[in-house]
């Protein structure tokens, strides 16, 4: 009986099965004999499987989910520090590169400096020999 319908028939909205799709539910006042309650014990039984069943299953798609958005969250955590060691190479580089210049600025001052001190020392030499 229970297998004819469609699982939205067979469910409530918060995933438990209803009495009525299941049979177990009399829709007379009829007198149970055993006949009658074996079949209602072996549904319930089926009952109690197939909810068992959808409850294991529902479980493990969560727990995948947990474990795929904590996966997701690390791989966003390793992003976001890849893009950090990156950047802070990034900017020792542009520190090394401005030393370098800075350094071959003053080396250039230095020689423009003795070049200046030599050519005054020549101005005053010939000064003093006239």
């Amino acid at each position: 009986m229970a297998a004819s319908i469609n699982n939205s028939e067979m469910m409530t909205k918060t995933g438990a099965f209803t009495l009525t799709s299941t049979g177990l539910k009399s829709r007379s006042k009829k007198t149970v004999d055993d006949r009658m309650r074996k079949t209602r014990d072996k549904r319930r039984r089926q009952l109690i499987a197939e909810q068992e069943k959808y409850m294991v299953e529902n479980d493990r798609v969560i727990r995948e989910e947990r474990v795929v958005d904590s996966m997701k969250h690390k791989s966003k955590q390793e992003a976001e520090l890849d893009y950090e060691v990156w950047r802070t190479q990034e900017c020792k580089n542009i520190i090394v590169e401005n030393r370098k210049l800075r350094e071959a600025k003053y080396e250039r001052r230095r020689d423009l400096d003795t070049q200046n001190a030599v050519g005054k020392e020549e101005h005053m030499l010939k000064a003093m020999q006239d």
